[in-house]
């Protein structure tokens, strides 16, 4: 065989390695109905980004001066949370919420494929997010009132939210905790000088009631009050889970 053809013939058995190889790789394609056909996986359509459709890129600094360095993690995976609780009300498929840390130092990365009116996106995501303790007062279902219907023994009666002084500036921290009993999980909450107070005063009022907590306007938790609370250091018991403690306390 002439020299000059070697490397027609070395391409053309790598070509066929290749060939060989897909074919061989099952993930790649299937037998339906004894006609070969691609997943729904790959058929899948494409989800175009930022640089085909065009859109918001916001990048976020996180302070955490304020923050324990043990709870780093945990308060920027609440914020991340939060973010991509607002992303959703854009009705964007897809959006993509993530964090970039270089060191100690965090960023939260926003992509909104198709929202390009930028001071819309900065105006909805970059907020605060408001964390706020409310008292309940139950009243008849025929009230007029803005509330939020529950099920409870008293099905007729819903509960009306009343806004207090005390909110998330006066938080110090939330941490779980095992109880040594039940090895369930609860929330401690410790409150600042200030927010010690004032929650004094709220559990003092409301002993045997609940006392919600919400989060952007939304209800996240809602603890009965056992005893007036002085020290400004609470826990939130009830049927947690682990992961929904994490959740609660990441908020």
């Amino acid at each position: 065989m002439p020299r000059r053809n070697a490397p027609l013939i070395l391409i053309a058995v790598i070509f066929f390695f290749f060939l060989a190889a897909i074919f061989d790789y099952q993930p790649v394609w299937q037998f339906i109905g004894g006609q070969l056909s691609l997943p729904s996986a790959v058929l899948k359509p494409w989800r175009l980004g930022l640089d085909l459709v065009g859109g918001s890129y916001l990048v976020y600094e996180v302070n955490l001066n304020e923050v324990q360095p043990g709870d780093h993690d945990s308060v920027v995976n609440g914020l991340r949370d939060v973010i991509e609780r607002r992303v959703n009300l854009f009705g964007i498929s897809e959006p993509q919420v993530f964090i970039s840390r270089s060191g100690d130092n965090y960023r939260l990365v926003v992509e909104l494929a198709g929202i390009k009116d930028v001071n819309q996106a900065i105006k909805q995501i970059g907020e605060t997010p408001l964390l706020d303790f409310r008292t309940v007062v139950f009243e008849a279902a025929s009230s007029t009132n803005d509330s939020i219907k529950i099920a409870s023994a008293t099905p007729e009666l819903v509960p009306k939210f009343m806004p207090t002084l005390l909110t998330g500036r006066y938080v110090a921290s939330a941490q779980i905790e095992s109880d040594n009993i039940t090895n369930k999980p609860k929330v401690n909450l410790s409150f600042n000088k200030e927010g010690a107070a004032l929650f004094e005063e709220i559990t003092g009022q409301n002993i045997g009631r609940p006392v919600a907590i919400f989060l952007d306007n939304n209800l996240i938790e809602m603890p009965i009050v056992r005893e007036k609370i002085s020290g400004g250091k609470a826990q939130i018991s009830g049927n947690f889970t682990f992961e929904s403690a994490r959740e609660l306390v990441q908020r």
